[in-house]
């Protein structure tokens, strides 16, 4: 499965790490990435990819960060994807 998006003037194609499925039907779209975002910020271009994913209408309208950490304490967080017209939400990333 891959998913185009435009950064920059270039168009670029992705692939998610990881789908995964439910009677063969994809019901999450899951993406590693190999840094602590707690240490290191996320980059533009890697959450423009992740919001591509959330916005795809494959799976649950979600993509979800698999990340290492140096944290005893795991954290969470959420960022929610608007329509820019009605304001509702219409898809997340998972950290």
């Amino acid at each position: 499965m891959i998913c185009s998006f435009i950064h920059q003037g270039l168009t670029l194609a992705t692939r998610p790490d990881f789908a995964l499925t439910k009677k063969g039907r994809v019901v999450k779209l899951l993406d590693a990435k190999y840094r602590d975002l707690w240490e290191r910020s996320l980059p533009a271009k890697m959450l423009y990819q992740l919001a591509i994913y959330a916005v795809s209408g494959i799976g649950d309208k979600t993509a979800t960060i698999l990340y290492p950490t140096l944290s005893d304490i795991p954290t969470t967080a959420k960022i929610n994807i608007n329509d820019p017209i009605s304001c509702r939400n219409i898809a997340s990333v998972i950290l």
